[in-house]
């Protein structure tokens, strides 16, 4: 009986915890939708719920909606869809949501500082945010959560899949994988986003910068959304999954096989940011420089929580994890960094517990 009520109050204490992690609907009325398999019609839903000042969206079922133009563009660039600015839950039912390969260059998704959008059961692929941050969705602020989703086969500055300008970012049995944050070309604006990134199979972009388009009509995220600039100081080739300057927060998911020209392939977790990774795989991810699972800088913090780092790779050093400076702030707790090339942990003893 002991045995039971312990049981129970632990399985009890977990729901809690993962509750609070997850977005509250506000209370104020909401405008729900049920999308037929039209891109269009999605781009209507989502500015009828923000305009309502919330709600949930129901997608159809393995349904594939392909963007082929922006439909917004704020402060960070060009979006494939229009800006969050409510309190929105996105249903999918298997639902993947992609950027047409002969569209131009636009992420798929961008949640403004008064926006908190929780994104079920769907896949966000093939954004592409050119020379700005978040290929896949960007964080301006407010809150983003995703559960049983899949962010891959994105491309950006910073951020390939993901990139948290200072918001706070839930994962729940989420996959971030094949995204890249990659560098060929220089950017000169004072913009929260800098650089410039292309997939693969891009040809180089021709030009010397590309500056994000004004936002117009006084939008009301415009002067919030200017002033999320965690990532400002940045350098593009961050982040070739997540690049996190904010709270990020992942459960039993997995960060997998993306690439960073520079630091943190799996995730870079900037200054300013917190993340804590419970129960999650960081596998399979490489960067050219600094931290091939997890580039921690100076200013951030890490906890990995009964997570395993393996099989990632740096052409410099911290194939698994890199902690910038300051031993400590990265924490291991029932964790493994194993099996990364060149070596494990960098600096050596910035990470206790961590072998070479």
């Amino acid at each position: 009986m002991n045995a039971l009520i312990r049981n129970t109050g632990r399985i009890l204490c977990a729901a809690l915890a993962a509750q609070a992690l997850w977005p509250v609907p506000s209370a104020q009325a909401r405008a729900d939708q049920v999308v037929p398999c039209d891109t269009s019609a999605l781009i209507k839903a989502i500015n009828a719920v923000n305009a309502a000042g919330g709600g949930t969206i129901t997608l159809s079922s393995q349904c594939d909606y392909v963007l082929t133009e922006p439909a917004s563009t704020g402060a960070s660039g060009p979006n494939g869809l229009p800006v969050i600015t409510s309190d929105i839950t996105i249903l999918g039912q298997g639902t993947l949501i992609s950027r047409a390969s002969d569209a131009p260059l636009f992420r798929i998704l961008e949640v403004a500082t008064t926006g908190a959008v929780a994104l079920i059961n769907l896949t966000l692929r093939g954004g592409d945010a050119g020379a700005n941050s978040g290929g896949g969705v960007l964080l301006s602020g407010g809150g983003l959560a995703l559960r049983t989703s899949t962010v891959e086969n994105n491309t950006a500055a910073r951020g390939g899949g993901i990139a948290n300008a200072g918001g706070r970012l839930t994962l729940v049995d989420t996959v971030v994988e094949n995204n890249q944050a990659r560098s060929s070309v220089t950017f000169t604006s004072t913009a929260p986003v800098i650089g410039t990134a292309h997939r693969a199979h891009h040809a180089p972009a021709k030009r010397s910068h590309i500056d994000p388009a004004p936002m117009t009509g006084g939008s009301p995220y415009q002067a919030k959304a200017r002033r999320a600039r965690g990532l400002a100081a940045v350098p593009a080739g961050h982040g070739g999954g997540i690049v996190n300057a904010g709270e990020l927060k992942t459960i039993r998911g997995r960060i997998g096989a993306n690439e960073a020209r520079l630091a943190g392939g799996g995730v870079a977790n900037e200054k300013g940011g917190t993340a804590t990774f419970r129960n999650t795989t960081i596998s399979g991810n490489s960067a050219g420089k600094h931290g091939g699972g997890l580039y921690n800088a100076a200013g951030g913090t890490s906890r990995m929580i009964s997570t395993a780092i393996s099989q990632n790779t740096s052409n410099g050093s911290g194939g698994g994890v890199f902690n910038h400076h300051v031993a400590g702030a990265v924490r291991l707790s029932g964790s493994t960094v194993t099996a990364n090339k060149a070596d494990n942990c960098a600096p050596a003893g910035s990470v206790a517990g961590c072998t070479r």
